[in-house]
């Protein structure tokens, strides 16, 4: 082969590199995005004091880990016990959303005896999601459910 060949080759292979870096999922982690949002109860009060947290998902998962853990206890310990984890059990259904300590059809608590533990509000908390690969996380605040009159 001549120098241009060579050259012709390594170009081609760069090109390649640089399309599957930018443009594929085969390196990069594929980024879940989720939506937050505050449901108030219809008839009657929150049993919790909080208003439902409710959260969306871009698209549907079959989710393998769903992890809720306290934004301040990660900023004093690595690995904080989380306020409310599940993972799968063998096939999750595809999901577009859940709220949370929802039981997830194809999920369970990671320990069996943990159940999911209230929000108390103004305070931060992030949520973990996996499916497969593809992960996601937000930060988020309970709002406190305005009493009825």
């Amino acid at each position: 082969m001549t120098r241009k060949s060579w050259f012709l080759v390594g170009l081609a292979v760069l090109l390649g590199a640089v399309y599957a870096y930018y443009f594929t999922d085969w390196i990069n982690v594929p980024r879940i995005q989720i939506l937050k949002s505050d449901r108030p109860v219809r008839y009657g009060r929150s049993a919790s004091g909080v208003l439902p947290v409710t959260f969306t998902l871009e698209d549907r998962y079959k989710l393998t880990e769903v992890k809720v853990i306290a934004v301040g206890a990660l900023a004093t310990n690595k690995n904080p016990a989380p306020l409310w984890h599940l993972v799968t059990k063998s096939n999750s259904i595809p999901l577009k959303g859940f709220v949370y300590g929802q039981q997830i059809r194809g999920m369970r608590p990671a320990n069996e005896r943990d159940r999911p533990r209230r929000l108390e509000p103004g305070i931060k908390y992030r949520l973990y999601v996996s499916a497969g690969r593809a992960k996601g996380e937000i930060d988020f605040e309970a709002h406190p459910a305005s009493p009825t009159n």
